[in-house]
């Protein structure tokens, strides 16, 4: 996997707080974050695009996905493309039709792309970057698209996610507009939905499961070692791990950490580990995910571009 080097000033933070495990019961001392590479800014083959205008919001690469051979893809919209990041070999570029895309997910050899301001709409592409087709991301009765967090493909269509951890089937696996079905949080390999909710004084998350039949019951109830600001993820592994993302409020820009929390199928917390999050003034929308490797990672902002980390054991 290609790598930049960071800064001295990010590494020496990066060591003092990624890898940082919760010492208590339970907790497996040997889960560990590594940097998987390091991204520059610019529009350069290792780089990814900044645009701070002066009267206008600045952007930034809005998310990422990696693959089942841990080949890394960031949507770098600023300069209009994915830039494709092999685990082997050198890294190159996707063109996109428009700079207007906030997520990617993998789909049948190529992206699906969702544009949900501009257009509100989904692309389809294909590992070139022609386009293979484009449909409405609005349904009658759904939240607005502008409104999404992100965008998922599954064998049964395309979904949106919204606030307060609930997803919404827009289309069918061709892209027609299909039953207008809606679930709550993520499905699980055994065939359940969970969902992670801040709690009121947002010390803690409430993770909840949702069987296909009967009552939803809590699975755990997740403190936080301070107060949080928001869920960024929450999925599911194959093994039925469940792996939270929790962004905890700082008092400083520079000091802001993400939590992963790694939760056992019955909800016992097995790990969590803190990487540092310094906040830019971008908007992003994916920033942690569960790649289709299977192993967790989060899309980092450094001193002068992104890191990802993956959390591995």
């Amino acid at each position: 996997m290609p790598r930049l080097r960071p800064s001295k000033a990010f590494l020496f933070a990066g060591i003092a707080l990624v890898g940082a495990l919760a010492a208590g019961a339970g907790r497996a001392p040997h889960w560990r974050a590594e940097m998987v590479l390091s991204l520059g800014e610019g529009a350069g083959a290792r780089d990814v695009g900044f645009l701070r205008p002066d009267e206008a919001s600045p952007e930034g690469p809005m998310s990422f996905a990696v693959g089942a051979a841990g080949d890394v893809f960031v949507l770098d919209q600023v300069n209009a493309r994915i830039l494709v990041l092999p685990r082997e070999g050198a890294p190159h570029s996707i063109p996109l039709p428009r700079a207007t895309f906030q997520d990617l997910a993998p789909d049948a050899g190529g992206f699906a792309l969702l544009d949900r301001l501009a257009a509100g709409t989904i692309v389809r592409v294909d590992a070139a970057g022609k386009v293979r087709g484009e449909f409405t991301a609005a349904r009658s009765g759904a939240p607005d698209p502008a409104t999404a967090a992100a965008l998922l493909v599954r064998p049964d269509g395309f979904w949106l996610a919204y606030g307060g951890g609930w997803l919404g089937r827009v289309a069918d696996a061709d892209g027609r507009p299909g039953d207008a079905r809606a679930m709550p949080g993520v499905p699980a390999p055994d065939g359940r939905h969970v969902r992670a909710t801040l709690a009121r004084d947002r010390r803690s998350v409430h993770v909840v499961a949702y069987p296909p039949r009967g009552r939803p019951r809590r699975l755990a109830t997740v403190p936080m070692e301070k107060e949080a600001a928001q869920v960024d993820a929450i999925e599911v592994g194959a093994d039925g791990r469940v792996y939270l993302a929790v962004r905890l409020a700082a008092d400083v820009p520079s000091a802001a950490q993400e939590q992963v929390v790694v939760l056992g199928g019955s909800g016992r917390e097995e790990t969590r580990v803190a990487v540092q999050m310094p906040e830019r003034p971008e908007e992003r929308l994916r920033v942690a995910r569960l790649g289709e490797d299977g192993n967790f990672y989060v899309l980092a902002t450094s001193e002068g571009g992104l890191v990802l980390w993956r959390v591995v054991r």
